[in-house]
C-alpha cells in the first residue's frame, strides 16, 4: 500500500510479512496471486452471506436481500478492504490483469451469490425467473450507488451501521419493486 504495486518488491513483502521469499511464492505464486488471494479473502465473507435456505416468501426474499446488502456493504466499505481495491485500479493501466482479478474475484462473486439468492426466490415461485437481471441490477445500482466511488476517491469515510441499514433497505425496495 505505501509504495504501490509495482513499486513493491515480492521480497520487501516477504520481508514485511516475516516469511521467506521461497515461502511468498510457494504460496501464492507471484505478486498478482497474493493480491488474488487478498481480495478473495475477503469476497468470501461477503458471498457467505448468501448461504442461506431459499426464500419462500416475498417477506423472506426481503429479509434476506436486506442482510444480505447490509452484510456486504459492511465488509466492503472497510478500510483495508477499500485500500485493496483501490491498489488494483490504480494498478490496472500498468497491469490490467490485476484489473480482471478484482472483477473475477471481488465483483463478480458476490454479485453472483446475490443472484444465488434471487434464484432461490424464483425457484420457489416467490419471483419470476425473467425479472432476476433486472432485479440484482437495481439492487446493486442502489446499494452501492455513490457511495462506492466516493469511498474508493477518498471522498468520504465509510458509512456507520445506520446508514449502511437504509442503503441495504433502499436497495431492496429497488430490486423487490421490479418482482
Amino acid at each position: 500500500m505505501e509504495h504501490g504495486y509495482a513499486g513493491t518488491s515480492t521480497l520487501a513483502i516477504a520481508t514485511r510479512a516475516r516469511v521467506s521469499k521461497r515461502s511468498l511464492y510457494q504460496g501464492f505464486g507471484n505478486k498478482a496471486g497474493l493480491l488474488t488471494a487478498l481480495i478473495a479473502e475477503r469476497t468470501a465473507g461477503m458471498v457467505a452471506l448468501a448461504d442461506m435456505p431459499p426464500p419462500r416468501s416475498r417477506e423472506a426474499l426481503t429479509a434476506a436481500l436486506r442482510a444480505f446488502g447490509a452484510g456486504v456493504l459492511s465488509r466492503v466499505t472497510l478500510p483495508t478492504t477499500l485500500a485493496i481495491f483501490r491498489l488494483a485500479i490504480q494498478e490496472a493501466e500498468r497491469a490490467p490483469e490485476l484489473s480482471r482479478v478484482l472483477d473475477r474475484h471481488g465483483r463478480q462473486p458476490v454479485q453472483d451469490a446475490a443472484q444465488t439468492i434471487l434464484r432461490g426466490a424464483a425457484g420457489a415461485g416467490v419471483i419470476r425467473h425473467d425479472v432476476l437481471p433486472a432485479m440484482a441490477g437495481a439492487f446493486f445500482g442502489v446499494l452501492q450507488h455513490e457511495v462506492m466511488m466516493s469511498l474508493l476517491l477518498g471522498l468520504r469515510t465509510p458509512p456507520d451501521a445506520a446508514e449502511i441499514a437504509r442503503l441495504a433497505e433502499a436497495a431492496t425496495r429497488a430490486a423487490m419493486a421490479l418482482s
